[in-house]
């Protein structure tokens, strides 16, 4: 058929007809492992295991029997809630300032299997228009969620709440109940997500101060009035003398943004020129948007190549 059918990798479903079915079942097992129905699982593959030993096919029973071991060992490491089957999320916001953490700890059958985290700055919303925009993003087609769970639990009210419920509900296609928790598994929940939220506002805010220390650093080397918030970076790169391309690439409060990085590629007299490259650069990067120009402005380069700059933005 092919090399990982050979091998034991594949079991040749594009091919084999008789291998059709049992793909499909493989399908749903790794489904029921992405969203935590481990149990289930490990009895599927265990009535298997004893049916391949009945039929004498020992190295498939061993196969099987290290893989239970493997998934029984990853679902000793979660923690568990709940000695039932129960399936929920647990969310919450925390903030200092404008610097705010939003957790999602997601349950199912009863155990917490991971947890997802939103850290934002610059906030000015409150926290009831905070919490439902994280909702409406988490639970977004392409947002964090896997799934939508029959229950969410929360220790605050978002606005509109009852229009989220109802959304909620149609990405689930059934009824999803949004529920301040005060008690019970929900309570406990919620404790462990405050908890994570707190450490990692906490080491956001931590990341945030040095941050503006190394720009503050940076501020007095460089003799500059007030920290550079905005800093881009300009380079040139050509390829054996004929394909040139300038590049930018933007740093906002000491951190990527590559929302701002540009790519220029070169034509006519600017084409393996490094200064007339960098000029035209310049001239079409800024000089038709003066609103985009940084605090700040490297150039790979020397003396010769900020001349260069700073003619451009003179004939700009």
């Amino acid at each position: 058929v092919c090399m990982e059918y050979e091998i034991g990798r594949c079991s040749g479903p594009c091919v084999l007809d008789h291998a059709r079915e049992a793909y499909a079942n493989q399908v749903n097992e790794v489904v029921w492992f992405l969203r935590g129905r481990t149990r289930p699982l490990i009895r599927s593959m265990e009535r298997r295991m004893a049916l391949a030993a009945e039929e004498l096919q020992f190295e498939r029973a061993a196969r099987l029997r290290d893989d239970t071991a493997v998934i029984r060992n990853a679902l000793q490491r979660q923690s568990v809630v709940q000695e039932r089957a129960v399936d929920l999320d647990a969310v919450t916001i925390r903030r200092d300032g404008d610097l705010a953490v939003g957790v999602v700890l997601p349950v199912r059958g009863g155990a917490v299997i991971g947890k997802h985290t939103s850290v934002w700055r610059g906030v000015e919303l409150d926290d009831a228009e905070l919490l439902r925009g994280f909702l409406l993003a988490f639970y977004d087609a392409e947002g964090g969620a896997a799934e939508v769970p029959p229950r969410v639990v929360l220790d605050q009210t978002p606005d509109d709440c009852d229009m989220l419920g109802t959304w909620l509900a149609d990405r689930r296609g059934g009824r999803v109940t949004l529920r301040i928790a005060q008690r019970g598994v929900g309570q406990r929940l919620l404790v462990m997500a405050r908890q994570n939220a707190q450490d990692e506002l906490q080491r956001a805010a931590a990341q945030a101060s040095e941050r503006q220390r190394a720009l503050e650093r940076l501020r007095r080397s460089l003799q500059l009035t007030e920290r550079p918030e905005v800093i881009d970076g300009l380079d040139i790169s050509t390829f054996q003398g004929r394909d040139t391309v300038g590049g930018k690439v933007r740093f906002v409060d000491a951190k990527k943004a590559t929302k701002g990085y540009r790519t220029v590629h070169l034509k006519g007299t600017a084409a393996g020129d490094d200064f007339a490259a960098l000029r035209q650069v310049v001239q079409r990067l800024y000089g038709k948007h003066p609103d985009e120009l940084p605090d700040l402005l490297m150039v790979d380069g020397g003396r010769a190549q900020v001349t260069a700059v700073q003619q451009a933005f003179v004939a700009c």
